[in-house]
């Protein structure tokens, strides 16, 4: 069910997002996701910090990020797939931590239901994702959803101008 900006599941649990009570309130069921690329980047990365290569420290920090939004583009889309193919529609991804859903406490939420630690994935005191290259999403999944026309998450980010996120996702669309 929905309240105003939120989304109501099983067991008492709830999703504050405006934007997702709009695109998935609707939905029959949501489809929680995580992915990391592991502990192996933060390691690879952090002598470049420590010994002030900054550039390269720059360009590894961003082809992680290119990384682990094109891996997570093409997961969701095979689930996408696998849900189109019996008849079932799909929402674009959404996740906390951006500005159109920016209540961190709600990836404890989907950590409790997701179990994301049985791939590394942990959240720190103040709700950020561990390793850094890592994400969180819900796709709701149903008949009867708004037409997103080929919308993503992005479309409703205040920093899609600056994010390597959106312009690694919109590269990917891209090619």
């Amino acid at each position: 069910g929905t309240g105003l900006g939120e989304l109501h599941l099983e067991a008492e649990y709830k999703l504050t997002s405006k934007l997702l009570a709009r695109v998935a309130g609707s939905a029959e069921r949501l489809v929680l996701f995580a992915m990391t690329i592991g502990n192996v980047f933060d390691a690879r990365l952090s002598p470049y910090k420590e010994e002030g290569k900054i550039s390269e420290a720059f360009a590894l920090d961003a082809a992680g990020t290119a990384f682990i939004t094109k891996a997570s583009m093409a997961a969701l889309s095979r689930l996408e797939e696998m849900y189109h193919k019996v008849g079932l529609n799909t929402t674009f991804p959404l996740g906390p931590g951006h500005s159109y859903w920016p209540r961190l406490e709600d990836l404890q939420i989907m950590f409790n239901l997701l179990k994301p630690e049985r791939i590394g994935l942990h959240l720190t005191e103040s709700n950020l994702i561990m390793p850094r290259k890592s994400v969180a999403m819900v796709m709701g999944v149903g008949r009867n959803l708004p037409e997103s026309h080929e919308q993503t998450h992005c479309n409703f980010c205040s920093i899609r101008a600056t994010c390597q996120l959106s312009q690694a996702g919109q590269k990917n669309l891209d090619n």
